[in-house]
């Protein structure tokens, strides 16, 4: 973001905590927090995408430092980014 000069504005996470999904019940997981739903008191863990996301906010965005990244090379500009998922029954 920093290094490819994005003007990133906003970032919202799918989901804070694991939930129920209508068709396939609590066994996706797409929160930042894993949920024992086996625990009555539904003990909450942070996944290491909360954690990463932590690290986000307390530095007020991404590193700026090209040897900090994790990613190496570059996408076309006209390269698009989707997540999705599908579960066949």
């Amino acid at each position: 973001v920093v290094v490819d000069h994005v003007n990133v504005f906003g970032y919202t996470a799918w989901s804070l905590v694991d939930g129920f999904e209508w068709n396939s019940g609590y066994s996706i997981r797409r929160g930042l927090f894993y949920i024992d739903f086996n625990n009555p008191a539904c003990t909450r863990v942070p996944k290491s995408t909360a954690q990463y996301y932590r690290q986000i906010i307390k530095d007020n965005g991404f590193l700026t430092d090209e040897t900090e990244r994790d990613i190496e090379g570059h996408f076309p500009c006209d390269f698009q980014f989707g997540v999705a998922d599908y579960i066949l029954q």
